[in-house]
């Protein structure tokens, strides 16, 4: 995995060799997302809440973005902990290990607002017999977390569909990469 663009372009992040296997983001899914939320990050707030290798978070940190990753997985976590000091990034990065509905509602609850929020579980993870992704769109619709001129990006498997609203976010883009979709939430402007 590599760093496409900012301030580390081209730096390496070796693929995590810990724990249960990790699905890594493909370069052209990446490149997808960030075309969707921009180049230049500078002065944004940008949360991977379902970080894995951390790779989205990074990416973000070095376009500019002030970056709070959340990986719940301890050995994952070090990881992340590892390539952040790594890249000398730590001034710019939060890392949690909380599980993500948890975190949402902590952060939430402390008033924090994001412009950009990343969700991307494990494709067969459930959580109150829903696919995760949504499950996750569903607590995030009921905060106030996301800015007035963010989005929510959910990257999610082409077998879950989520649903055009939910609370107060709204779907504004849906594109498919073979197996993989990105949906893109706004907040509800009435």
């Amino acid at each position: 995995m590599r760093i496409a663009a900012g301030r580390y372009r081209g730096r390496s992040i070796p693929f995590p060799a810990v724990g249960d296997a990790v699905r890594v983001t493909s370069g052209m899914v990446k490149g997808a997302a960030f075309s969707m939320i921009g180049e230049d990050l500078a002065g944004y707030r940008f949360l991977d809440l379902c970080a894995g290798s951390g790779q989205m978070g990074l990416e973000a940190c070095s376009r500019g973005a002030t970056v709070t990753l959340n990986e719940p997985d301890g050995k994952r976590r070090a990881f992340i902990e590892e390539q952040v000091q790594h890249l000398k990034a730590g001034d710019g990065v939060t890392v949690y290990g909380r599980l993500a509905e948890l975190l949402v509602r902590a952060l939430a609850g402390k008033g924090e607002v994001f412009d950009f929020i990343y969700v991307d579980p494990p494709y067969d993870a459930v959580m109150d017999e829903l696919p995760l992704s949504t499950a996750l769109l569903s607590v995030l619709g009921t905060t106030d977390l996301v800015s007035d001129r963010g989005a929510v990006v959910i990257q999610h498997g082409k077998r879950t569909t989520l649903p055009e609203s939910s609370g107060c976010l709204q779907v504004f883009r849906k594109k498919k990469y073979g197996d993989t979709r990105l949906s893109v939430f706004i907040p509800a402007r009435y």
